[in-house]
């Protein structure tokens, strides 16, 4: 949680007015003061050792170096800034800046089952994990330019008839609006929200800002991953999800109630202690909100002409050149991040050459071993809930017992005779 220098922003976005998304600012404003104990977001594509993931650019300006990156989790970065080293001017070269930072869309492909193991007169479920991968789908966007030289990713400030939090405790519409659509007064720039922001005198605020992902068909996806899994006859319970990564920035003023809020022990011990009955409800009403502006990066969109155009590959294509690769991963239980050199892995397996005949020898008749075991289980099924026999180890005391009882006759029949 040390300070981290901020590279001058990429000055090649402005608020271009053709470059304005009329899509809705996302309704997930989360702001959640509840610990987080499972965090089910993949690891950020920064993380990842895989050779097409591309690299995130620091979200800052210049000017923004005091800002301190205190948290990343679950996909959403908090940065915190002191109120006397912020501007309008800074704010809004931070805004662009982090508008050309794309997202990270993902499909995560996740198997468990059930297994049941009983133990005396008690029994114990446990879920068991399968395979759990995801595959990251940042490089089929248009990242950067494309042929024509037109960005793809739209910035986007709400308008009037919005319900989004403009400095306020709750979502709201602009004065005078009362549904989405788009009449009356002409309402404040990205600028003029900046400097509502600088200018509220509240010690606890924040400004959101958000990446969307539009134009990409996660039902055909969802539809077509499930047929790639029923294929290999698994038999347990599937899940395929789209989660993103790097959705959102969030600026929060430094003082020691941001701090403690989004620290990692504090609020778990009002938690567990049920102080948050009396902390919560003042942060969340003491707290003004801003989340007026977004960025939306499409997968697809519709041409001039009315045809659907990709930004790079169409959801088919992906599917022809993915689903072999997800079908050898769940068959071997694969976990981790499935990139273009695990994707090889699976496709292209490579000979073990040692140099002795011996071992690549028994190399090779492993491998035959682990083939002919997942096409058993392709066969007959695999990866069903079922219940262990009962493991427990018979007492020592008990098995002395038993000992003695199997002795008795005997000492019976020498005592007679």
């Amino acid at each position: 949680m040390g300070k981290k220098t901020i590279p001058p922003p990429a000055r090649g976005y402005r608020d271009d007015p053709d470059a304005v998304s009329m899509h809705t600012t996302p309704e997930d404003y989360e702001y959640d003061d509840a610990p987080q104990i499972n965090d089910e977001m993949p690891p950020a594509y920064s993380d990842s050792t895989g050779a097409n993931a591309p690299s995130r650019p620091q979200a800052g300006a210049h000017n923004f170096e005091s800002a301190i990156l205190f948290k990343e989790h679950n996909g959403k970065t908090i940065w915190l800034q002191p109120p006397s080293t912020m501007s309008a001017e800074i704010l809004l070269d931070a805004v662009h800046n982090w508008a050309s930072t794309p997202p990270q869309p993902m499909i995560k492909i996740q198997g468990t089952h059930k297994q049941t193991v009983k133990n005396g007169d008690k029994k114990e479920t446990k879920t068991i994990t399968d395979f759990e991968f995801w595959c990251d789908l940042t490089q089929f966007f248009a990242i950067g330019q494309t042929v024509s030289g037109n960005s793809w990713k739209r910035l986007h400030v709400v308008g009037g008839g919005e319900k989004v939090h403009r400095g306020s405790i709750t979502k709201k519409r602009a004065p005078g609006f009362k549904s989405d659509l788009e009449v009356g007064d002409s309402q404040p720039g990205l600028l003029e929200w900046c400097q509502q922001y600088i200018s509220c005198p509240s010690a606890l605020k924040t400004f959101r800002f958000d990446r969307t992902v539009s134009g990409i068909d996660q039902q055909f996806l969802h539809a077509e991953i499930q047929r790639i899994i029923t294929s290999t006859n698994y038999r347990g319970r599937t899940s395929v999800t789209f989660p993103i990564g790097h959705r959102a920035e969030e600026l929060h003023t430094d003082v020691w109630q941001t701090r403690w809020r989004h620290s990692r022990w504090i609020p778990f011990l009002f938690y567990v202690s049920f102080l948050w009955l009396f902390a919560w409800p003042y942060l969340y009403f003491a707290t003004k909100r801003w989340a007026v502006v977004s960025c939306d990066w499409p997968f697809s969109r519709l041409a001039p002409d009315g045809a659907k155009e990709y930004a790079t590959v169409s959801e088919r294509e992906w599917v022809a050149k993915w689903g072999k690769g997800v079908e050898e991963a769940v068959c071997a239980r694969f976990q981790g991040e499935l990139d273009g050199r695990a994707l090889e892995g699976f496709l292209r397996p490579r000979e073990v050459r040692t140099g002795d005949e011996r071992v690549d020898g028994v190399v090779g008749f492993l491998r035959a071993g682990v083939r002919a075991a997942g096409e058993v289980n392709r066969a007959l099924g695999w990866g069903g809930d079922y219940m262990k026999p009962d493991s427990v180890p018979i007492p020592l005391a008990q098995q002395a017992s038993e000992r003695v009882q199997r002795v008795q006759p005997m000492n019976g029949t020498d005592h007679e005779r």
